[in-house]
């Protein structure tokens, strides 16, 4: 990711939950030269002012998994609703299921 500029390097984590520090950082980085001094100082004391400024690590993760499928769902969603309520779902691609 060091080879991209601070905008895709932004962009690029958009699919992973990036610590508030790091994402002030990418801000701070696209902004430059076009930021006045005032949006620099908060963004600097952001980064400073958190955990991960503070002792060099942070405890947020930053990868999460991603959703299970919706066949996934819904066919456990059958499942529970035919064990518990005695009664069946529609299939997912039933649109009466979203009546």
């Amino acid at each position: 990711m060091s080879g991209m500029d601070p905008v895709e390097r932004l962009h690029a984590t958009l699919r992973r939950r990036e610590t508030p520090e790091t994402v002030a950082a990418l801000v701070r980085d696209a902004l430059a030269g076009e930021e006045d001094s005032r949006v620099a100082r908060l963004l600097t004391e952001v980064i400073g002012a958190s955990v991960a400024g503070s002792f060099g690590w942070s405890s947020m993760s930053v990868v999460f998994p991603e959703p299970a499928a919706a066949d996934r769902q819904i066919a456990k969603a059958q499942e529970l609703v035919g064990l518990f309520l005695h009664a069946t779902l529609p299939d997912g691609n039933e649109a009466a299921m979203f009546d």
